[in-house]
Formats: C-alpha cells, sequence, structure tokens
C-alpha cells in the first residue's frame, strides 16, 4: 500500500508532460505550417520528442520507484515540455497580432526553467545505467552540476532580457543603485542641495 503514491506519480507526471505538449503543437501551428513539407514531419517529431521520453522514465519509475533514471527523465521532460510550451506561448502573442495575457512573464519563466532538465540529463549519464555513480569520488561532479545549474538559473531569472524574445525584457528586473546615489529628478534634486549649502557656506 505504501508504494502506490510512487507507483501512481510517475503516471500522472508523464500525463502533465503530455498535456503541455498538446497546447504548444497548437501554439506552434502557425510557425510550422509556413515550414516546407520536408521539415514539417521533422519539427513536429521534436516537438512531440517529450512524451516518448516521459514515457520511458515512467516506466522505469513505477516498476522500480528506487531507480533514480526514470525520475531523472520524468524531470528533464517535463522541464523541457514546460519551457517549449513557454516559449510558443510568447511566440503566438507576438506573431498573431492578438497579444495573449502575461505574456512577458511567461518568457520569464521561460528563461530559467530548461535549466532543471540541462541538470537531470548530466546526472542521467553518470547515473547511467544501475542509477548509481562509477564511484564515491564523482559525487563532487555530480554536486557541481548541479550547482552550476542552479547558479545559471538565478542568473537568467535576474537576467534584464528574455531569452525566447528580444521584444520583452524581464518583468522583475533587479533593481540595483550605487549607494548615497539617488536616480533620475532624486539624484539631481540632491545635486542641486549639495550646490546649494556650499554656496551659503561660502556666503
Amino acid at each position: 500500500m505504501t508504494r502506490t503514491p510512487w507507483v501512481r506519480a510517475p503516471w500522472a507526471i508523464l500525463l502533465l508532460t503530455a498535456a503541455l505538449v498538446m497546447p504548444k503543437l497548437w501554439l506552434f501551428a502557425p510557425l510550422i505550417g509556413d515550414l516546407p513539407p520536408s521539415q514539417r514531419i521533422t519539427e513536429l517529431l521534436f516537438q512531440l520528442l517529450p512524451v516518448p521520453f516521459a514515457a520511458v522514465g515512467a516506466l522505469i519509475a513505477a516498476r522500480r520507484p528506487g531507480h533514480r533514471i526514470g525520475w531523472l527523465l520524468l524531470a528533464g521532460t517535463l522541464a523541457i515540455a514546460s519551457a517549449q510550451l513557454t516559449w510558443g506561448y510568447v511566440f503566438y502573442s507576438l506573431s498573431s497580432g492578438t497579444p495573449l495575457p502575461g505574456a512577458a512573464i511567461v518568457g520569464w519563466v521561460g528563461n530559467w526553467i530548461p535549466w532543471p532538465a540541462l541538470a537531470a540529463f548530466a546526472l542521467l549519464l553518470l547515473l547511467f545505467p544501475d542509477g548509481q555513480l562509477p564511484s564515491p569520488r564523482w559525487r563532487p561532479v555530480a554536486w557541481a552540476m548541479v550547482a552550476l545549474c542552479a547558479v545559471i538559473m538565478a542568473f537568467l531569472a535576474l537576467y534584464p532580457g528574455l531569452i525566447s524574445t528580444p521584444d520583452l525584457e524581464n518583468p522583475f528586473p533587479p533593481r540595483v543603485a550605487a549607494p548615497g546615489l539617488g536616480q533620475g529628478p532624486e539624484r539631481d534634486r540632491d545635486r542641486g542641495c549639495g550646490v546649494g549649502d556650499r554656496g551659503r557656506h561660502r556666503d
């Protein structure tokens, strides 16, 4: 009985991944339709790629819940499907002539959400095929990969532009000001006060 949630969770993640792929195909339909016929099938298969990988991950994780390979496949494909959906949302919003709500926020999510997939697939290479590291000496390498992806995620979450399009800016840009200096009118007012003070001192 205690294994039931672990058996159901992989299939739930697979269904979620497939659910993310379906609207993505609709959003990318104008782009795919403009491609030459010989490239349409290739692009369509590429957009569907997360589903078979997630299915393999679900089979492994459902049959062997303790096996890391299945869960890494599920995590990686879910992140990729999420990222592609955000990019498709932004693409459709900018190209259809009908702006969709929250396109900048969705594009911002698309900045950092692919990187868990990179971490998952990098760990997949280290842990393949039995879900174990080749030796304990590889543990720092695994943690370094995860840390690097976390740093890149944080950097891209704060990056002023969006990687999906140069037409939108980060809706949550960091606000950093030099200590003791205002910005815009406040800075000019401070400078004016300083000049006036110096003039009074000279008098």
